[in-house]
């Protein structure tokens, strides 16, 4: 169940979203429209007890992929719950900008003001680790969704937490199955996982756009059956530099 709620900004946690990347202008653009126009839709956060918030950073932190292991002391708290950011921290930003240079905004026929610093939010009460992940995802797919790269970076440390959690409750899982509740296919599953397996050069070339997502994937393809090293594969990514290659080439 949900409902809609103020929150003070500084009592949000935002954890690794799927969209890693913030382009400065579109930010500036988002701040002007809710400038304008008021927040048309509200942050979506998991609100959590503290027992819920111990299990679910204790999953985070069985991903390999988690480098930055989460404590609880260092959260933020309200009213003696944990809110974490499930959508919306362009929102979260934009919101910020207009908090740290407008004074307060007009919008309709009220003053619509930032001046006690709360954001308007829509409340899910203790979503479970794999509802919260496929949520997060959901509402990336119908808003601007984030690069390819990065949900597929997204997606691979979360599979391994769910495998994890899975193991010590004696659950069986398995990958379809993961997939399915995430909203996802099988597919697009396995080929973030491959691509999260790559070297981390062939990663930096995706995200400097160097090379597509596309192309780097067809280039994990050259793993399949016999595991081929990093410095192969890197000859391959440069070649694809080199040839400014699209995934057609590759096929």
């Amino acid at each position: 169940r949900k409902k809609t709620y103020f929150l003070p900004m500084n009592c949000l946690n935002i954890f690794f979203q799927p969209r890693q990347t913030f382009i400065q202008s579109k930010l500036e653009d988002l701040a002007l429209s809710i400038n304008r126009n008021g927040l048309m839709h509200p942050l979506l956060v998991a609100r959590f007890t503290k027992k819920e918030m111990e299990e679910h950073i204790k999953l985070r932190n069985s991903s390999e992929r988690q480098v930055v292991k989460l404590e609880l002391e260092a959260l933020h708290k309200f009213e003696d719950h944990y809110y974490v950011l499930i959508a919306g921290e362009r929102r979260y930003r934009a919101v910020s900008m207009i908090i740290k240079n407008i004074q307060g905004i007009y919008h309709g026929s009220s003053l619509y003001t930032f001046y006690n610093k709360k954001i308007e939010c829509s409340l899910y009460y203790s979503p479970s680790f794999l509802k919260f992940i496929s949520m997060q995802l959901d509402e990336n797919d119908q808003g601007e969704k984030p690069p390819s790269h990065e949900e597929a970076e997204y997606i691979d440390s979360y599979y391994g937490a769910m495998k994890v959690a899975a193991k010590d409750e004696k659950i069986r899982f398995t990958l379809s199955g993961f997939a399915r509740k995430i909203g996802k296919s099988p597919q697009v599953v396995r080929t973030a996982l491959r691509f999260s397996e790559l070297p981390v050069l062939i990663k930096q070339f995706v995200k400097a756009k160097t090379i597509s997502y596309g192309v780097a994937c067809e280039i994990t393809r050259l793993n399949t059956g016999v595991k081929i090293k990093d410095s192969e594969l890197l000859w391959w990514a440069n070649l694809a530099v080199a040839k400014k290659a699209n995934v057609k080439d590759f096929k």
